[in-house]
């Protein structure tokens, strides 16, 4: 069970980020990569995920600066991917989702 959070979960994309990096050392090759895999799994009609690429620049909006937009916090240090979970599920259940 998740005591603090029984609606989603997260899992960080560092395998996958390490394979992008060598291959081409450059936070665009981790990003594209980590946008493929979701529209992989957008593509295979999987619901209620989210893939985050790690952002370094800020994003300016009515004068306010956002740094990592869209992700959890500023400056996760890891791309990551969240996926929503049905109310109660186990940790066991979610075990073999991952």
């Amino acid at each position: 069970d998740r005591p603090h959070n029984r609606i989603s979960f997260g899992v960080t994309l560092s395998a996958l980020a390490a394979k992008a990096r060598r291959v081409k050392d450059d936070d665009n090759a981790v990003r594209d990569r980590c946008t493929k895999f979701g529209s992989m799994l957008f593509t295979r009609c999987v619901s209620g995920t989210r893939v985050v690429a790690r952002e370094t620049d800020a994003k300016d909006i009515a004068g306010y600066s956002f740094v990592g937009w869209g992700a959890s916090c500023d400056d996760y240090p890891e791309p990551y991917f969240t996926a929503a979970c049905a109310l109660g599920a186990s940790g066991r259940e979610l075990a073999d989702f991952v």
